[in-house]
Protein backbone atom coordinates (compact mmCIF):
# COMPACT_ATOMS: atom_id res chain seq x y z
CA UNK A 1 0.00 0.00 0.00
CA UNK A 2 1.38 3.43 -0.95
CA UNK A 3 1.19 6.16 1.65
CA UNK A 4 1.45 9.63 0.20
CA UNK A 5 1.40 12.91 2.08
CA UNK A 6 -1.65 14.91 1.05
CA UNK A 7 -1.28 18.63 0.36
CA UNK A 8 -4.68 20.32 0.20
CA UNK A 9 -4.31 23.48 -1.85
CA UNK A 10 -6.73 26.20 -2.88
CA UNK A 11 -6.38 29.27 -5.09
CA UNK A 12 -8.39 32.00 -6.72
CA UNK A 13 -9.08 31.42 -10.42
CA UNK A 14 -6.59 33.96 -11.77
CA UNK A 15 -3.76 32.52 -9.67
CA UNK A 16 -4.79 28.96 -10.51
CA UNK A 17 -4.57 29.57 -14.24
CA UNK A 18 -1.49 31.80 -14.16
CA UNK A 19 0.81 30.33 -11.48
CA UNK A 20 -0.28 26.85 -10.53
CA UNK A 21 0.63 24.95 -13.71
CA UNK A 22 4.30 25.73 -13.03
CA UNK A 23 3.92 25.00 -9.29
CA UNK A 24 2.34 21.63 -10.07
CA UNK A 25 5.12 20.83 -12.57
CA UNK A 26 7.76 21.67 -9.96
CA UNK A 27 6.03 19.62 -7.26
CA UNK A 28 5.70 16.63 -9.57
CA UNK A 29 9.49 16.39 -10.05
CA UNK A 30 11.22 14.74 -7.13
CA UNK A 31 8.27 14.88 -4.76
CA UNK A 32 6.53 11.68 -5.78
CA UNK A 33 5.38 11.03 -2.23
CA UNK A 34 3.09 14.07 -2.19
CA UNK A 35 -0.45 13.89 -3.45
CA UNK A 36 -2.18 17.21 -4.24
CA UNK A 37 -5.86 17.91 -3.72
CA UNK A 38 -6.87 21.21 -5.35
CA UNK A 39 -9.95 23.41 -5.01
CA UNK A 40 -10.81 26.74 -6.68
CA UNK A 41 -12.04 29.44 -4.33
CA UNK A 42 -12.93 33.09 -3.90
CA UNK A 43 -10.44 34.88 -1.64
CA UNK A 44 -12.95 35.22 1.20
CA UNK A 45 -13.78 31.49 1.05
CA UNK A 46 -10.07 30.68 1.28
CA UNK A 47 -9.85 32.04 4.83
CA UNK A 48 -12.66 29.75 6.00
CA UNK A 49 -11.18 26.76 4.13
CA UNK A 50 -7.78 27.19 5.81
CA UNK A 51 -9.25 27.97 9.24
CA UNK A 52 -11.51 24.91 9.09
CA UNK A 53 -8.75 22.62 7.81
CA UNK A 54 -10.48 21.99 4.49
CA UNK A 55 -7.24 23.08 2.79
CA UNK A 56 -3.70 23.42 4.13
CA UNK A 57 -2.86 26.58 2.25
CA UNK A 58 -4.40 28.98 -0.23
CA UNK A 59 -2.99 31.34 -2.84
CA UNK A 60 -5.06 34.51 -2.85
CA UNK A 61 -4.69 38.12 -3.94
CA UNK A 62 -6.39 40.00 -1.10
CA UNK A 63 -5.42 40.05 2.56
CA UNK A 64 -7.55 40.56 5.61
CA UNK A 65 -7.30 39.81 9.31
CA UNK A 66 -8.47 36.37 10.37
CA UNK A 67 -7.78 34.89 13.83
CA UNK A 68 -5.06 32.22 13.99
CA UNK A 69 -4.14 32.57 10.29
CA UNK A 70 -1.15 34.27 8.76
CA UNK A 71 -0.85 35.91 5.37
CA UNK A 72 2.60 35.80 3.81
CA UNK A 73 3.26 38.01 0.78
CA UNK A 74 4.76 35.95 -2.06
CA UNK A 75 5.33 38.67 -4.65
CA UNK A 76 3.92 41.92 -6.00
CA UNK A 77 3.09 42.67 -9.60
CA UNK A 78 2.66 46.06 -11.19
CA UNK A 79 -0.80 46.87 -12.43
CA UNK A 80 -1.20 48.58 -15.76
CA UNK A 81 -4.12 50.29 -17.41
CA UNK A 82 -5.00 49.22 -20.94
CA UNK A 83 -6.87 51.78 -23.02
CA UNK A 84 -7.27 53.10 -26.54
CA UNK A 85 -6.23 56.49 -27.96
CA UNK A 86 -9.78 57.88 -27.84
CA UNK A 87 -10.02 57.32 -24.12
CA UNK A 88 -6.55 58.76 -23.49
CA UNK A 89 -7.69 62.13 -24.73
CA UNK A 90 -10.75 62.25 -22.48
CA UNK A 91 -10.82 64.23 -19.26
CA UNK A 92 -12.05 61.28 -17.18
CA UNK A 93 -8.86 59.32 -17.72
CA UNK A 94 -6.71 62.06 -16.19
CA UNK A 95 -9.06 62.07 -13.20
CA UNK A 96 -8.56 58.32 -12.79
CA UNK A 97 -4.77 58.77 -12.76
CA UNK A 98 -5.03 61.58 -10.20
CA UNK A 99 -7.15 59.47 -7.88
CA UNK A 100 -4.72 56.51 -8.04
CA UNK A 101 -1.61 58.47 -7.18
Amino acid sequence: MNHHALLKLSAINSVASYLLPEVFRNLSHGLDKIQICFRHCHFSEAYDYVADGIVDLALISNTRYYPNLETIPLFQEPMVLLTNKRCLSQYCLSRIFESLQ
